[in-house]
């Protein structure tokens, strides 16, 4: 398959239609689309899965496993960070929960675009990742200053 196909499955209910959704999405940004942690992927009774996939003449693989839990991406059989395995599979993923987008808050619609946006620049999850890491430092210090154990100036810092 070419990087400009576009490919639909069609099928009935039960049939495994996601599962191929979430085995791309795997393989193009290295984690799942619908499960938070990468082991609500496996099967409860697996311990460990590999979803495996040729683009052009790259090959991408996902490896993950229970005991050690443990997540792999590689890209031409190499063990790769995931920002150098972004960015080979372009997918746009739109499913029926998506459209709460639109009625719920802005957090969805961030989560949209980010997974957009790592897939075409690099350099954007290194700003994501830099961010998230901002912003749990600044919730736990707006904790301890509800707290009265930090004060309200170190928020300039």
């Amino acid at each position: 398959m070419s990087k400009e196909e576009t490919v639909a499955f069609v099928g009935q209910n039960a049939q495994g239609k996601t599962n191929i959704l979430e085995a791309v999405a795997f393989l193009a940004l290295g984690k799942s689309f619908r499960a938070d942690r990468f082991l609500d992927s496996l099967h409860w009774d697996r311990e460990h899965g590999r979803i495996r996939g040729t683009l052009d003449d790259t090959e991408l693989e996902v490896f993950l496993s229970r005991e050690p839990r443990s997540k792999k991406v590689k890209k031409n059989q190499k063990v790769a960070r995931p920002r150098d395995f972004l960015g080979h599979l372009h997918v746009v993923l739109f499913t029926p929960d998506s459209l709460l987008m639109i009625s719920e808050g802005p957090r969805l619609r961030r989560q949209f675009f980010d997974r957009l946006l790592v897939q075409v620049n690099p350099l954007y999850l290194d700003s994501l990742t830099q961010m998230e890491r901002i912003l749990k430092q600044r919730n736990a210090l707006l904790k301890r200053i509800r707290e009265g154990i930090a004060q309200v100036w170190e928020l300039e810092v």
